[in-house]
C-alpha cells in the first residue's frame, strides 16, 4: 500500500509539474494545453491496465508485463527527445 501511495504520489506530482509548465509555455492560454495533458494521463491510465491485463492473460506473467511497459516508455522517449521529429534540439 505505501509504494502504491509513493508511486501515485510520484506521478501526480509529475503531471501538476507539467501544468505549471504549460502556463509557463502558453500564459493565460494555457487552459487547451493543460487539458490535452490531463486527459493524455487519463487514457495511459486506462490503457496501460488493459495493456497488462492482456499480457498476463496471454501467459507472459508479470515479467512480461514489465518489459512491454519498459519498452513502451523507452519507444516514447525516443519519440519525444528534442529534435527527433525535424525540431531543433
Amino acid at each position: 500500500m505505501a509504494s502504491a501511495l509513493l508511486v501515485g504520489a510520484m506521478f501526480t506530482v509529475i503531471t501538476m509539474a507539467g501544468f505549471q509548465e504549460a502556463r509557463v509555455v502558453r500564459g493565460p492560454a494555457a487552459r487547451g494545453l493543460i487539458g490535452a495533458l490531463a486527459s493524455a494521463f487519463a487514457v495511459g491510465q486506462i490503457v496501460a491496465l488493459v495493456g497488462v491485463s492482456y499480457v498476463l492473460r496471454a501467459g507472459g506473467g508479470l515479467s512480461g508485463a514489465l518489459l512491454t511497459a519498459g519498452a513502451l516508455l523507452a519507444a516514447s522517449s525516443v519519440a519525444l527527445w528534442p529534435g527527433s521529429q525535424g525540431e531543433p534540439a
